[in-house]
């Protein structure tokens, strides 16, 4: 029988898709080697646009506005949930920090619906009408919590209640995380709201801003009661809670009614069944159309109605 030659040596070169060399020999197994430029391009080529696929803030669009809105109703149910399992309800800071996380569910909700779709941000008459609806909603959100928020707290400031000893330290661990959320999660808001040129968005992530705010100041009156708590004099800075409270539900309410006033001027007869009943009519909407539609048609997503209109 005779014998077979003895390869005692053998390489393998293969071109991978981002031009790297795999060689594989006997002794040394499987090495992957790449360069630097290769390396470069593979970065620049794959990873950072699907990086920027996930979440862009410097040129958001539908799914960042949707991303930002369920992560807001989902920290807002949380902390909603949370209030109403601890049952503490003797501190104005907690009743208006309950009531703007219940405000800010119901209207990060209807926020929500607003971006549900993928042609949320198309020119279409549909569109523009939801937006302003949304933004109505939004409005009075602020209305009705600020003065349910100073309905509280003026009975509170009147009729001298002190929160117990347990509920100044609930409230010192419920806000440092809530005005840390709700602060962020405004912000990113704020941002995408203002880059899209969207009032819907832009007023909720105020709204979540004041809630934030709120939480500063539960934080402030329960460290200013731990502090002042002494054998002779127990909480002497009670009132600081809810004339705190009272404050930021004054300017709550003169942002809100604002709102509602700059809406009207633009046309929208918020307070008519007809503005909340009527179909879409592209002539009755046409000049209230939000410029977040305008940059859709910039970037082309409105090439067939701008045909039409030039025909």
């Amino acid at each position: 029988m005779p014998r077979l030659p003895v390869v005692r040596d053998c390489t393998i070169v293969r071109k991978l898709p981002y031009d790297t060399t795999y060689r594989e020999g006997p002794c040394l197994g499987a090495v992957l080697r790449l360069n630097r430029q290769a390396r470069s391009d593979f970065l620049t080529q794959a990873l950072v646009p699907a990086m920027r696929c996930a979440f862009d803030l410097a040129d958001p669009g539908q799914r960042e506005a949707m991303l930002v809105s369920v992560a807001s109703a989902i920290s807002s149910v949380l902390f909603w949930t949370i209030t109403l399992f601890i049952h503490v309800t003797s501190s104005p800071s907690l009743v208006c920090f309950s009531l703007s996380t219940f405000l800010d569910v119901a209207s990060t909700f209807v926020v929500v619906f607003r971006f549900i779709r993928k042609d949320s941000l198309a020119p279409t008459a549909e569109n523009a009408i939801l937006e302003l609806r949304t933004t109505v909603i939004v409005s009075w959100s602020f209305v009705v919590l600020a003065l349910v928020s100073i309905s509280f707290s003026a009975y509170a400031l009147c009729a001298g209640s002190k929160p117990r000893w347990s509920e100044l330290q609930v409230e010192t661990w419920l806000s440092i995380p809530a005005l840390a959320i709700y602060l962020v999660i405004g912000m990113l808001q704020l941002q995408i709201g203002c880059r899209l040129r969207l009032n819907s968005l832009t007023k909720d992530g105020i709204l979540s801003v004041f809630s934030s705010a709120a939480g500063v100041i539960e934080l402030m009156g329960a460290t200013s009661d731990i502090f002042s708590t002494t054998k002779h004099q127990y909480e002497a800075a009670w009132w600081l809670d809810p004339l705190l409270s009272i404050s930021l539900s004054l300017a709550m309410c003169l942002y809100g009614c604002h709102s509602l006033a700059e809406e009207a001027k633009l046309g929208a007869k918020w307070w008519s069944l007809h503005f909340w009943t009527r179909s879409t009519n592209p002539v009755s909407v046409s000049r209230n159309v939000p410029e977040a539609i305008e940059k859709g048609q910039a970037k082309g997503e409105a090439t067939s109605l701008a045909a039409n209109s030039r025909k």
